[in-house]
């Protein structure tokens, strides 16, 4: 991660609002790095580990991505009760210790007599709490809302926003070179310094926020919806192992649990959040918010490209790296690694344009731009994946698109809220990304494992047999990855759906909000700026 740069700021800053931005900008990067920096080892994982299978693995990401969907909106009502500072020092400081351990956690599992094979539920557990790291997207989010002007919000979160593109960028070019040269655990070797250095640069460079609300936790809420989503991921990424109809797929305290079990029971507990959050104070999800247009088809964007993101991402780093024998193009690691670095200099190259398109034309262009390339990008990438040049080719439009969105959804809730919920409505945003982003990796392993050959790779002797024996080993079909790739494109195809129907806002230089993307006539009525909107429902 070094020698990395971030995006340009908003012009006409403070030193002072420069040092927040460049301070915020640094920890979305670092949390978006280590986010994607063990995807391109994620076949590896299987072999590491003894054989684990595929659904497994996967919850190395999903562990740590399904944890941010609980925390987020906790650590959101934290920050008001308690001071938005206060509560990163606590987040980055958890994260700290969670990114330090994590590189051993092996050598811990071994050392309390853990078998390898198992020692991947170790990994998972220390990524579920790095997912607390996932919290400070919000308070980053409500801080620049009180550092910045109306008239340069957007910008500022956009920046923000725009280092889920570089943090994945570095993340999966410069993992897949330290995985192949120095092995996965020093992908979190390096990240140490940055990360035990997160607090104390929180400390020294942020000031206590100046907005608070004293609110209670929904903790309830949480748990439920938490809970919902580990039970129905869980289902759907042992099914095609346990069986969909299977009830004792496995066995906890005697009991058993199966792929229905499952399923009724993340039902059960998704009904009983749906019937908690109304009728608390202080919700979870404000399903009141949610009936304002702009907002819940943020959302809806949100959760599409969440799942998008991390079906791209999973899908084409498993084809690349699939044996040529099983139908994949059987690159190594760092040759998969260094395939995904042109679509990630076209975000570099681009990101700030589709900045300067929500400027002057409003987020809805860019979020149906956005889903438009998502679309077509993974349609290609499903018809053209036989071919290396086409395959990165394709990925191109699929990762910008995917960016795109993220920066145009911000924008979307950012405009389209009063001040003074900025900070719960982004917190909200984000909360929608990762439950998308938690289900990604999930749905596009299933489909993977679901569609299966076995395929001959090698031959060698078993004791007892002097005779050689073929070595057979389950892949995913080229079908599977296909599936994937078209599940990508699917949701950018509901991105643009979405994106028709949002009303356009933006911010004029004199912090006035217009509709649409000219300038207001100069006979027109008088725009009230949006810093001073009452506090009336929002534009529907």
């Amino acid at each position: 991660m070094a020698g990395t740069t971030t995006p340009p700021a908003p012009a006409g800053m403070t030193s002072r609002q420069r040092a927040v931005l460049i301070t915020l900008a640094v920890f979305a990067l670092m949390v978006t790095y280590v986010e994607t920096m063990i995807v391109p080892a994620i076949p590896h994982f299987v072999v590491f580990f003894d054989g684990a299978p595929i659904s497994t693995v996967a919850w190395i990401l999903t562990a740590y991505l399904l944890v941010g969907v609980a925390v987020t909106p906790i650590v959101s009502k934290l920050g008001d009760d308690f001071g938005k500072k206060r509560v990163m020092l606590v987040v980055m400081s958890i994260y700290a210790v969670a990114v330090t351990v994590a590189g051993f956690t092996p050598e811990i599992a071994a050392a309390v007599g853990i078998s390898r094979s198992n020692a991947i539920f170790v990994l998972i557990a220390v990524r579920a709490v790095q997912g607390i790291g996932i919290g400070m997207f919000p308070l980053a989010f409500a801080l620049i809302g009180e550092e910045f002007p109306p008239e340069k919000l957007g910008a500022a979160q956009g920046t923000v926003s725009a280092m889920f593109a570089v943090g994945a960028a570095l993340g999966l070019a410069g993992g897949a070179w330290i995985t192949q040269t120095h092995g996965w655990q020093f992908t979190y070797h390096t990240i140490i310094p940055l990360a035990i250095a997160a607090p104390f640069i929180t400390y020294y460079v942020l000031n206590e926020s100046t907005v608070g609300r004293r609110n209670p936790v929904d903790f309830v809420g949480a748990g439920l919806l938490g809970g919902a989503l580990a039970a129905f991921l869980i289902a759907v990424s042992e099914g095609p192992t346990w069986g969909w109809a299977t009830v004792n797929g496995a066995t906890i305290g005697g009991v058993p649990i199966g792929t229905p079990v499952l399923f009724v029971l993340a039902l059960i507990l998704f009904v009983g959040f749906l019937l908690w959050e109304p009728r608390v104070a202080s919700p979870m999800v404000d399903f009141s918010k949610l009936k304002e247009r702009n907002i819940v088809l943020a959302n809806g964007a949100a959760l599409a490209s969440g799942i998008a993101m991390f079906c791209f991402f999973v899908g084409i780093e498993e084809f690349l790296q699939t044996p040529v024998v099983a139908g994949g193009l059987g690159l190594d690691v760092l040759d998969a690694g260094l395939a995904s670095v042109p679509a990630s200099l076209s975000v570099l190259v681009f990101g700030p344009m589709i900045g300067k398109l929500v400027g002057t034309a409003g987020p809805r262009p860019a979020l149906i731009l956005g889903g438009a390339l998502t679309f077509i990008g993974g349609t290609t990438m499903a018809i053209v994946h036989a071919s290396l040049v086409g395959l990165i080719l394709a990925s191109i439009p699929t990762f910008l698109g995917i960016i795109a969105i993220f920066i145009a959804m911000v924008n979307v809730v950012v405009l389209s809220s009063r001040p003074q919920e900025r900070g719960i409505q982004t917190g909200m945003n984000q909360t929608f990304r990762n439950v998308g982003a938690a289900i990604g990796p999930v749905l596009a392993s299933t489909l993977l494992s679901s569609f299966t050959a076995l395929v001959v790779v090698g031959s060698g002797t078993v004791p007892g047999n002097p005779l050689p024996q073929p070595i057979v080993v389950a892949f995913p079909t080229v079908a599977a990855y296909e599936y994937v790739f078209l599940a990508t494109a699917a949701m950018g195809l509901v991105t643009v759906l979405l994106a028709l129907f949002v009303k356009n806002y933006r911010y004029l230089p004199d912090g006035t909000r217009v509709e649409g993307g000219a300038a207001p006539r100069t006979d027109a009525a008088p725009t009230i700026p949006a810093s001073v909107v009452p506090s009336s429902p929002n534009p529907k």
